[in-house]
Order: structure tokens, then C-alpha cells, then sequence
């Protein structure tokens, strides 16, 4: 994906703090017939030069067939 360079964020440190900050997010999957969505909490373990995200989703979810 084309990432135009004044939206680019390379400062891994900053990276870092935005995600312990906002850890949300959507896990994204191409379904069968049409894209899955599913917002999930995430945590990061890690330096930030090699990051982990980290999260969990319930059998009951038909994502994690994906």
C-alpha cells in the first residue's frame, strides 16, 4: 500500500506509545463472500525495533476460522 510520506510514521518509540495508548483494533480477514471486521484489544510486548501484539478472540467469533 502506497503510504504518502507525510503520513508516514517512522519513529518506532512514538509507534509504540500510540499503540499502549489507543490498543484497539480491527482484526481484517477476507471471508467466503465478504471481508470480516472483528475490534479486539491488544497488548504489545516488545522492544521497539521488534514489536508483539498480542490479543484474543473467542471460539463463539467465526473470525478465528480464518
Amino acid at each position: 500500500m502506497y503510504i504518502p510520506s507525510y503520513t508516514s510514521e517512522t519513529d518506532s518509540k512514538r509507534l509504540l506509545s500510540f499503540i499502549k495508548k489507543y490498543n484497539f483494533a480491527l482484526l481484517i480477514n477476507s471471508g467466503e463472500s465478504y471481508p470480516l471486521f472483528t475490534p479486539l484489544p491488544f497488548t504489545v510486548k516488545g522492544e521497539p525495533e521488534h514489536l508483539i501484539l498480542i490479543t484474543h478472540i473467542s471460539k463463539a467469533n467465526n473470525h478465528w476460522k480464518n
